[in-house]
This record gives C-alpha cells, sequence and structure tokens, in this order.
C-alpha cells in the first residue's frame, strides 16, 4: 500500500458530510468554549499562582462590570463558531485534494483562524486552545486510520 516514496496514498477512513462536520465542530468548540469561559470567569486558570489569567485580566480592563455569564457565553459562542469553521474548512480542503492529512488541517486551521484575528490580538481568544482543539482533531483522525489499517479493512 506504500508508494516508492513510502508515503501512504490511501485516502483516510470518512470523516463525515460537511452537516455532520458543521455540527460536531460546533458543539465540541461550544463544549471547549464554555469550560475555558468558566475558568475565566471564576479565576480557575490561576494554577495555584494568585495570578489571574490573561483573559480574565483583560476582560476585566475592556469589561469591568461584565457578569460572569456573559464571560462564558461569550467563550462558549466564539469556540463554537471557531469549531464549526474549522471542521467545515477541513472538510472542503480534505475533498479538495481527495485525502486527509496533518498539512490539510494546518490550511484548515490557519483559515478557520483568519476570522479571530482581531480578538487574538486583543488576548480575547486563547489561540493556544483552539489550536489545541485541531491537534486532538488530527490525533483522532491518525489513530482510526490505524485502526483501519490494523484490521485490514481496505
Amino acid at each position: 500500500h506504500m508508494s516508492q516514496g513510502g508515503t501512504d496514498k490511501r485516502p483516510r477512513y470518512s470523516r463525515g458530510g460537511l452537516g455532520i462536520r458543521f455540527a460536531f465542530g460546533a458543539c465540541l468548540g461550544t463544549c471547549t468554549g464554555i469550560m475555558l469561559g468558566v475558568m475565566d470567569a471564576f479565576g480557575l486558570g490561576q494554577m495555584g499562582t494568585g495570578a489571574a489569567t490573561t483573559a480574565a485580566k483583560v476582560a476585566r480592563k475592556f469589561r469591568p462590570q461584565e457578569s460572569k455569564v456573559s464571560v462564558i457565553a461569550r467563550s462558549g459562542v466564539m469556540f463554537g463558531v471557531f469549531g464549526a469553521l474549522y471542521q467545515g474548512t477541513r472538510h472542503a480542503v480534505d475533498k479538495t485534494t481527495g485525502r486527509s492529512n496533518p498539512g490539510n488541517a494546518a490550511i484548515a486551521a490557519s483559515l478557520s483562524l483568519l476570522p479571530f484575528a482581531k480578538v487574538i490580538l486583543q488576548r480575547r481568544f486563547n489561540l493556544f486552545y483552539a489550536l489545541g482543539i485541531v491537534v486532538f482533531d488530527e490525533i483522532n483522525d491518525y489513530q482510526k486510520a490505524k485502526e483501519l489499517e490494523d484490521y485490514n479493512l481496505d
């Protein structure tokens, strides 16, 4: 199954249609965003240092009267939108190239982060958590492909 260059040319398992991908990304992103919003709103990201997280400091500076519920909701919505954009873009890139690979994940992540450039620069959107979603998605994709290879279903 390997080409002469040692690169596997087979497409990976089906990642589902566009609608399923959007829904999955929105659900995963929203859950992640709500969790991060709770951490920021209640100062749970301090890790015992006694110092507020960067996002919490920025939130207090720009919106000192903002409620905890508002912080949580905004984070949930932003990460939900990112998740849906990433999964939809990833689906389009995979379909265009005919396969799923880490390069496609990088392209999709870059394109999906563009609408968030302003809030990333304002430190109101945690870039590293967004990239974590992408990395975990790619790890899952790799593991599924490995499972299929191990079961020799092709």
